[in-house]
């Protein structure tokens, strides 16, 4: 969504909303849509990277959603047509950790044109003495 709609619906709000991936079914599902656009490197995603003091700042537009986020950490915002104003969803959240940085990473290497992290192109761990044949 560009800027101007950002403008649009940020209107008026004193405050951000705090979301968490388990609070919401809306939430969930758009984290997933974003990740799985992006994957498959949907036509309609469009996705840009510029440098920030504290981490890449990551700007990612698709059919219905858009996310802003910084790849050192920190919130994630997110806005689509699912749900009203711009949701605030925190990055340190224990149990999504690890899937927002590895979604923060994708749509970085999408940005600079590099393929998705593929697991199935790594190598199998080498032989170790205590293998048995």
């Amino acid at each position: 969504m560009p800027a101007s709609v950002w403008l649009l619906r940020s209107r008026g709000a004193a405050m951000s909303h705090l979301g968490r991936f388990d609070d919401s079914t809306e939430i969930a599902e758009v984290i997933s849509d974003v990740w799985c656009d992006n994957r498959v490197r949907e036509p309609w995603v469009h996705v840009t990277v510029r440098p920030g003091t504290a981490g890449a700042v990551v700007l990612a537009e698709g059919s219905d959603w858009s996310v802003v986020v910084r790849s050192g950490g920190g919130p994630m915002l997110v806005m689509s047509e699912r749900f009203a104003g711009i949701l605030l969803v925190d990055q340190n959240d224990e149990g999504h950790r690890f899937e927002v940085v590895g979604l923060v990473a994708d749509l970085v290497d999408n940005a600079l044109g590099r393929p998705p992290f593929d697991e199935n192109s790594l190598p199998p761990p080498p032989r170790m003495p205590w293998h048995k044949d």
